[in-house]
């Protein structure tokens, strides 16, 4: 016996040898593949996705002291607010990295009025002895797959934190998926967890060299920017409804945001998610589709529910309404708009926490799903509580500000400027979160704190850096996207809202009276044509405009006048000229 017991752990000692001998030597590989700057898939790959270019973020140039400054390329100036700050961190410098979309760029306006150029006001604000570099990379229509992409490049400039609010933009570009959306959630994940390894990573692509291009997981190489679907086709119309697809896009956000986790830490630094807001009341979606397999009978019967819910709620019978939206949800409960319209008349009647599941339901159901779904919060939820990651609730911040203010926890055009856009005040009460979440993690001192004088001494000096014709030409670029992507209510509030901040432009009311146009209020369209011709009577279009409306409203003579109006400003326009000579031939005024 005891001969065998001393085999046994001979045979045991042997083992053990041998495991910490193989550790070793992988450890010794590991390091001398970093040493020989071999990358990790974690930073530089995507399984999803690939991307048929990457272009740099930054170049770096030497300033008049001769030190290195990172600044954004020009290659990416149409995506991102101008970059520049410097390659060394100096001991006194604390550096946040803001990722996202348009929200965090600060659309429609600049990075001065997002949460972070509010951050940075109020942290130099409280804590100046701090040299604060709040850096702004939120890029137009990014996802969280081109923000993860760009975070291996973050990583060569001594980030201290990364602040991402990422969550609307996931369904924005056309991409397919193949067998890895089809993965077991803990597979993904542990292909998460091996690919920091760059042993791991060196095999990987070997492998990956061997196969056939047709056989990689990758589904879709996308370009190194956005080529969003609503740009480049007629817009909303152009989605249809794949329930499968939606499930993968969700896979794969929640893989990014575990990426972009990982990368974080592996920086050494800290990262801090937060839950983009939409906005719920007064939106509708941007397209709708029935249920498959709603025969014609059912969709006769549902319309005819549909439109008497409608002419309920305009008539204001909201009780009525909600019973005809209630039968017409049990015959198809797909149809994006009717859950909206179900949920104005749950709003009408007060019934606010119903009102609320009925506008995220017509969100879930959109075709075009421009604003974060269900699935995508809980999925980032899920993440950040999986990872320990501290999340800041902006729509419950916003649902409760609301609540104070309005009696009810749905905002609209209050802290919204359109479907995802907040307005300059929603964004300073994101910073002030965060102010208050970078004081739990130390990262500000206790007494640290701001008081009312110093938050209206940095709005004053916010609002003075402001140029009032450039916010308002921002307020009505914004008026003409959402026109052209059918969101004609939303797009003639914007308008509106243009004129009362900003008074009267040309554009403003000629804008205007194209709106009302649309709407059928022709004595509006007319008056806002005609005060546009009275403030700007040099202005070739106003009465350009003026007469196609005069025209188009069966006004012949006023046409005629407004027209030859146009002509004495530009008589060189050969279109004009053709609309005034077939006008007069309608009229039987041929010699003229």
């Amino acid at each position: 016996m005891p001969c065998s017991d001393t085999r046994s752990f001979s045979r045991s000692r042997r083992l053990i040898y041998s495991v910490i001998i193989t550790l070793i030597l992988l450890t010794l590989l590991e390091t001398a593949l970093y040493l020989f700057g071999v990358s990790s898939l974690l930073t530089d790959s995507d399984p999803f996705v690939g991307f048929s270019s990457k272009s740099p973020l930054f170049i770096r140039q030497k300033n008049p002291n001769g030190e290195d400054q990172a600044q954004l390329s020009p290659a990416k100036k149409s995506w991102f607010n101008p970059v520049n700050f410097p390659v060394i961190k100096q001991p006194d410098s604390y550096r946040i990295f803001c990722m996202g979309g348009s929200t965090t760029f600060g659309r429609p306006y600049d990075q001065r009025t997002a949460f972070c150029g509010w951050l940075q006001a109020f942290l130099h604000q409280i804590a100046g002895h701090i040299d604060w570099q709040v850096i702004n990379l939120g890029g137009v229509s990014y996802a969280s797959y081109r923000v993860a992409a760009m975070m291996q490049e973050l990583g060569n400039y001594q980030p201290d934190l990364f602040i991402a609010y990422i969550g609307h933009n996931e369904f924005l570009e056309e991409r397919s998926y193949r067998d890895i959306a089809k993965m077991p959630e803990w597979l993904r994940d542990f292909n998460l967890e091996l690919s920091r390894s760059r042993i791991y990573s060196v095999m990987k692509r070997s492998l990956d060299a061997l196969k056939s291009s047709s056989k990689k997981n990758t589904g879709t190489s996308l370009d190194s920017e956005v080529k969003d679907l609503l740009s480049s086709t007629v817009g909303p119309q152009s989605y249809q409804r794949d329930d499968e697809h939606a499930a993968a896009v969700v896979a794969h956000y929640r893989y990014n945001l575990k990426r972009i986790i990982r990368m974080a830490r592996s920086f050494g630094s800290d990262i801090v998610l937060v839950k983009p807001a939409s906005r719920l009341r007064d939106e509708s979606p941007f397209k709708s589709e029935h249920r498959d397999a709603l025969n014609n009978i059912e969709l006769q019967r549902w319309n005819e529910r549909y439109q008497l819910g409608l002419h309920s709620l305009n008539s204001g019978d909201n009780h009525k309404a909600l019973e005809y939206f209630e039968q017409a949800l049990q015959l198809d409960d797909r149809y994006a708009e009717l859950h909206y319209q179900h949920g104005r008349a749950l709003f009408a009647l007060q019934r606010y926490p119903q009102a609320r599941i009925a506008f995220q339901r017509s969100i879930d159901e959109d075709i075009a799903p421009l604003r974060m779904t269900s699935s995508l919060q809980m999925t980032l939820a899920k993440v950040a509580t999986e990872t320990q990651t501290t999340l800041v609730d902006f729509p419950s911040l916003l649902a409760r500000l609301s609540q104070q203010r309005l009696g009810h926890d749905l905002p609209a055009a209050e802290m919204f400027l359109d479907h995802v856009h907040p307005t300059i005040e929603s964004h300073k009460m994101l910073a002030l979160e965060l102010i208050e979440t970078l004081r739990g993690k130390g990262i500000i001192g206790p007494n640290d704190r701001l008081s009312e004088a110093d938050i209206i001494q940095v709005s004053d000096r916010i609002q003075a850096s402001l140029d009032p014709q450039i916010q308002q030409q921002s307020l009505l670029n914004l008026a003409k996207v959402l026109g052209w992507s059918g969101k004609l209510e939303q797009a003639h509030a914007l308008l509106l809202r243009s004129q009362q901040e900003f008074g009267d432009s040309q554009q403003t009311l000629h804008l205007l009276s194209m709106s009302f146009e649309r709407r059928g209020d022709i004595k509006q369209a007319i008056d806002y044509a005609q005060q546009a011709v009275e403030h700007y009577p040099d202005h070739f279009y106003s009465r350009y405009s003026l007469a196609i409306i005069l025209q188009q409203n069966q006004q012949a003579d006023a046409a005629i006048a407004a027209y030859r109006a146009a002509l004495d400003l530009k008589p060189e326009s050969i279109v004009t000229h053709e609309k005034l000579v077939y006008l007069l031939i309608d009229q039987g005024r041929r010699s003229e």
